[in-house]
Formats: C-alpha cells, sequence, structure tokens
C-alpha cells in the first residue's frame, strides 16, 4: 500500500486479480469524510492470467464465477464480501472489433475525427490521435486503438502475441446514470442486480450511444463516391454542391470547415447546408471518403457494424481464433452491398 496524496492510499496487493482499492480519508472539499474504493477489471478477476486484449464473457455463468470470485477477494482482504455491500459508483461497457488488418482501425478513427460533436455531447482530448472521446453528464463514449494503449502502457503480456488491429468501443457509465438504469431495471438499491442487468443488455446499450455518436452512413474512395453522386437523381447543382463537399474534405481537417468552405464557394445559407448531408445521409454514403490508398473501396460504418453483430447473434466480438473473426466476415459483407 502506497500513499499517492494526502491521507490517500491505493493496496495493489491483489492487481494480479484485476483488484485495486483505494482509502481515502478526507472528500474533495478537504472534510473528513472516510471512504474505501474497490476497482475492478472483472476480465482479471475471473483469470489473472487473461489478455488487456479481452473483454469478459457477458452470459450468466460468467457473471456468477465474478461474484463468487468478487466474494473471495474481499474475504481475504477482510473487507465487506458481497456485491451488494458496495455502491456501484462506475460500469464501463466495452466491445472489441478485431480487424483483420490495422489500416481499418486507423481508417475508421481518422474519419470519426472529421464528425462534428454530436447534440449533447463534447470532445475531449481532441489533440490525441489514437481516441475519440466523447463527454455528456454522466455518460462517456470513447473509441480508440486498443492495441496502441496495450503497447503504450506496458500491458503487454509475455509471449502475448497482438492482432494487427483491435478497435475499442466504450461506454463509461458514472453514478448518476447509474441510478437512472436501476430505476428502469427495477434494480434499485442492489449493485449486483443493477450491474448484471448493464452487463445482460450491453449490446443495446453500446449500439445506442454509438448511434448517438457516429453517423450511420458508410464511406467510399473519393472516385467511387463521386460515381455515387453522378448516378444519383438531384439536380446538376446539387450534384456540385455534394462532389464540392467531398473535394474539400479531402483536404480539410473537419466536415464542419470543409462545408464552411463549400458554402463560401457558392453562397450557401444554412438551411442548403444541411440539405447537403440529407442528400448523402438518402444515398446511404458519408461524404467523408477513405484514403485514396485504401486498400479497400468501401467501408461500413461504426453503428453499421455493431448493427450486423447485434442481427448475426454474435455473443462475443473477439474470437481467439478458432474461428472467423466477425468484424472481418462483416467488412467483406460491406463490399457485397447493393448501391443504395
Amino acid at each position: 500500500m502506497y500513499e499517492f496524496a494526502r491521507g490517500a492510499y491505493c493496496d495493489k496487493s491483489r492487481a494480479r486479480d484485476g483488484v485495486r482499492v483505494y482509502y481515502t480519508k478526507y472528500d474533495r472539499q478537504g472534510n473528513i469524510r472516510p471512504l474505501v474504493k474497490a476497482v475492478i477489471n472483472p476480465r482479471k478477476l475471473l483469470d489473472r492470467n487473461s489478455s488487456y486484449l479481452g473483454t469478459m464473457p457477458r452470459d450468466e455463468c460468467s457473471l456468477e464465477r465474478l461474484y463468487e470470485r468478487f466474494t473471495d477477494v474481499m474475504r481475504e482482504q477482510g473487507l465487506p464480501e458481497f456485491f451488494e455491500d458496495w455502491r456501484l459508483s462506475r460500469a464501463d461497457l466495452c466491445v472489441n472489433l478485431v480487424c483483420p488488418q490495422s489500416k481499418i482501425a486507423r481508417e475508421l478513427i481518422r474519419t470519426a475525427r472529421k464528425w462534428p460533436e454530436p447534440s449533447k455531447y463534447k470532445r475531449l482530448y481532441p489533440e490525441m490521435k489514437h481516441i475519440i472521446l466523447f463527454h455528456a453528464g454522466a455518460v462517456d463514449v470513447a473509441l480508440y486503438d486498443k492495441v496502441f494503449h496495450i503497447t503504450d502502457n506496458g500491458l503487454l503480456l509475455e509471449k502475448e502475441k497482438l492482432p494487427n488491429g483491435v478497435l475499442r468501443i466504450e461506454v463509461q457509465y458514472r453514478r448518476a446514470y447509474i441510478r437512472r438504469a436501476a430505476k428502469k431495471f427495477d434494480t434499485e438499491g442492489d449493485s449486483w442486480e443493477t450491474l448484471k442487468a448493464l452487463a445482460l443488455h450491453s449490446r443495446r446499450l453500446l449500439l445506442k450511444h454509438l448511434q448517438r455518436c457516429f453517423p450511420a452512413e458508410d464511406f467510399c474512395k473519393p472516385g467511387l463516391l463521386e460515381e455515387r453522386i453522378v448516378d444519383a437523381t438531384y439536380s446538376a447543382e446539387e450534384k456540385r454542391h455534394m462532389l464540392a463537399l467531398v473535394g474539400a474534405l479531402c483536404k480539410r481537417p473537419t466536415l464542419d470547415h470543409a462545408l464552411r468552405a463549400v458554402a463560401g464557394e457558392y453562397g450557401l445559407g444554412a438551411y442548403e447546408r444541411k440539405q447537403i448531408l440529407v442528400r448523402f445521409a438518402t444515398l446511404g454514403v458519408s461524404p467523408i471518403p477513405l484514403k485514396k490508398n485504401f486498400y479497400r473501396d468501401k467501408l461500413l460504418s461504426l453503428p453499421h457494424i455493431l448493427q450486423e453483430i447485434e442481427e448475426d447473434g454474435t455473443s462475443e466480438v473477439v474470437t481467439d481464433g478458432s474461428d472467423d473473426c466477425t468484424f472481418s466476415r462483416i467488412v467483406q459483407q460491406g463490399d457485397k452491398r447493393k448501391s443504395v
């Protein structure tokens, strides 16, 4: 145990089991208010030899094992033994998308960075290239390169071989949201039942937040995107505006910058700018083009990928190599889709 701040201590004696315990004497205002906080990595608690790359299975059996392991560790530490004795103040839901090539993870992050902040969310740490983080009250939505995160933070296990690319989608809930969720799940006052409900509904919750933060339209290379626009049934002037936006997005850092440039060139108002995006959405394609040297002509959007996984009924996105990666299969399907 070590002191990391005045009156605040951290016990990492069970860190290998995914458990860190914090003891604090004072609250943020400096008043005496003793508090014990446990931070749990469920996958490590179930298996101390598991990789930081993985996520915990969300089936009933795994959840019951988690409850038992938590009780065992807390009993050995002399702390309250049962989940129900603790207050749930944060819960992270996540899914890993294992990419057949690292270029896919990088390209999905690059295109997502160009999109503006969603309504009611604020983008945090915009200078960081390997993560996109949106904040809204008691909810954070993160998208980041998990392979980079593991190697950059020294979390790689001995002899562990990492895949080409892993994209982590993560939703972080804090106390205010958890209270609202417990009310909806009818689990108020029961930390364990609330955590179970969040875990069992994790796919639906992840998809809901992903759809709020990222557009549903798929991505194309510039040439294919231009073909789709030319073949559309819009007027010549409307097509010019759309083509101009694609060209501007090849040079400008964000969609907002590109829209302002096109609006200035053609004298467009706010309504006309919005209509350009509506036309792209009707076509089912994003105005943000893939890189010209990207190895595929098309790439599904993040909400589209997660929706495909939901419809596919896959319980685990990350696989151990015993079968085809779901994300790899969906990306391949994307090239075969008919034009909208």
